[in-house]
């Protein structure tokens, strides 16, 4: 028995079976770097083990997408690259009954900062309070001007006892 079971979208435009498998097993440890950073790093707004062992209790199935953006709206554009990457691996975050998103970003002046929680904001605001929604902030110097937005939808959420 498990809490939560995670999907991958299938790799595209491979050639062999070994290539087939290198690229699930590079998505599968960038899931894993994803999780264990939202748990591990302390960020601006973080939320620990515990946090997500809730979130995932009893989710039933659960899909995780990573993506970027860049430019002036590099939050819109990298939470709209997540939610289009769930979209093509057949995933609607609509249906979604819990959601954990992270921002992820390089340090930036309060201005840019004011454009990345406008961008979480509005997202989070097309959810009723039915929805779940458990959300972080992290610094990451390596990324540059690219700002990266990981997210986790459960679409089942299970009445906690």
């Amino acid at each position: 028995a498990v809490d939560a079971v995670f999907t991958t979208e299938r790799p595209y435009g491979v050639k062999t079976i070994e290539d087939y498998f290198e690229a699930i097993e590079k998505t599968l440890e960038e899931y894993a770097v994803c999780i264990s950073q939202m748990i591990t790093i302390p960020g601006l707004t973080c939320f620990d083990w515990g946090n997500f062992k809730t979130m995932m209790k009893d989710a039933g199935d659960a899909y995780l997408a990573i993506g970027y953006g860049e430019g002036a709206y590099r939050a819109k554009s990298a939470i709209d690259n997540t939610v289009d990457r769930l979209h093509r691996s057949g995933h609607d975050i609509n249906k979604a009954q819990r959601i954990i998103v992270f921002i992820i970003y390089k340090r930036i002046n309060t201005h840019k900062m004011r454009n990345e929680l406008e961008a979480l904001d509005d997202f989070m605001n097309k959810y009723d309070d039915q929805v779940e929604i458990k959300w972080g902030l992290l610094t990451d110097e390596t990324l540059g001007e690219k700002t990266k937005v990981e997210i986790i939808g459960c679409e089942k959420a299970m009445l906690r006892k």
